[in-house]
């Protein structure tokens, strides 16, 4: 079996093109012929890419996320599409929400071999726009794609508060009002906009922010860290949920799926809606450090569950249930 990893370009993101590689190493460590290739261009409609990719030999195209579109212009019964959520959908009105329904759901569902998803939530989204697609959807959950030590004992001389995430969804402005008047460091991963940064200036809030570090410096940042937010409004599965839990950092998470389904019974959930169910969480944490230890070791626990190993098994039965299905349909009986 050939299999081709289609990631997009390094420039958009790394957090699912991480999991993917180790992947693929790690495919590639069982013999398996895996191979990465990554789009070189940021249209929404890379012409010469396509052209490129329909001139591999591959057996298997494995389209890894964010841009599921692709799967209309490669061989339909050779290709998987993992679509990890499309709460984004929900987000938009007129004529963006059309075309964005059409681009990114619509095509990449109809013209796929098969739709992995890395949770039951996005399953569910996907089922309530195309109710009788349940036969072509798989849920295969993800595993850490960062290297992450334990370390449950933190010496901060300021409690340091970790979020991950700038994007509306992840729901920063309701940490930042959560936090106003707590004595504490928020370091911040991402971008942040104007409006948070004007809270953040008006609340006198002491920040530090991060934007397009390494995998050394994100798991640094989760080792060292007092607390991680992640009270997110929408996700297709949670990942810093386990990274926070592989480190032995205390969690707040959203009291909502997927995120309490992956966080088990160790975290702290809160309504993302709750300014204060959040800022109860942060002074419990930063009150009764001693009361976290059990969810900690908890955590660790529910994040080991997470393997590279299961993972990879539940990918090669999908690719070898297309494949076989491909050749029923060459060679009916």
């Amino acid at each position: 079996m050939k299999l081709l990893f289609v990631m997009r370009p390094t420039t958009t993101g790394f957090s699912m093109e991480q999991i993917y590689s180790k992947l693929c190493e790690h495919l590639i460590e069982r013999g398996v012929s895996a191979s990465i290739y990554k789009l070189q261009s940021t249209s929404h409609f890379p012409f010469r890419d396509i052209i490129k990719l329909n001139k591999i030999d591959a057996d298997v195209f494995h389209i890894t996320g964010d841009i599921n579109y692709l799967s209309t212009f490669l061989p339909w019964k050779n290709t998987i599409n993992t679509i990890h959520d499309i709460g984004r959908y929900s987000e938009l009105s007129g004529l963006k929400k059309f075309i964005y329904k059409l681009y990114w759901i619509t095509f990449p569902v109809f013209t796929s071999k098969f739709i992995a998803v890395p949770s039951n939530q996005t399953k569910v989204k996907l089922l309530e726009l195309f109710p009788s697609k349940n036969h072509k959807i798989i849920i295969i959950p993800h595993f850490i794609g960062i290297n992450i030590e334990y370390m449950p004992i933190k010496n901060n001389s300021a409690f340091t508060i970790l979020h991950i995430g700038t994007k509306r969804n992840k729901n920063l402005t309701s940490l930042i009002l959560a936090i106003r008047g707590i004595s504490c460091l928020l370091q911040i991963v991402g971008p942040i906009g104007p409006n948070d940064l004007q809270l953040i200036k008006k609340y006198k809030i002491n920040i530090q922010n991060y934007i397009r570090i390494s995998d050394e410096e994100i798991s640094s940042l989760y080792e060292k860290a007092n607390l991680v937010s992640f009270p997110s409004f929408y996700e297709g599965f949670g990942m810093p949920i386990l990274e926070a839990q592989l480190a032995g950092t205390p969690l707040i998470t959203s009291r909502i799926s997927p995120m309490k389904e992956v966080a088990g019974s160790a975290a702290h959930l809160v309504d993302p809606n709750s300014v204060s169910e959040i800022r109860d969480a942060v002074i419990n944490v930063i009150d009764h450090p001693k009361a976290q230890h059990e969810m900690i070791e908890n955590g660790l626990k529910n994040a080991k569950k997470y393997s590279i190993k299961k993972n990879a098994e539940s990918h090669l039965n999908l690719y070898q249930q297309s494949l076989e299905e491909a050749k029923n349909k060459s060679n009916p009986s």
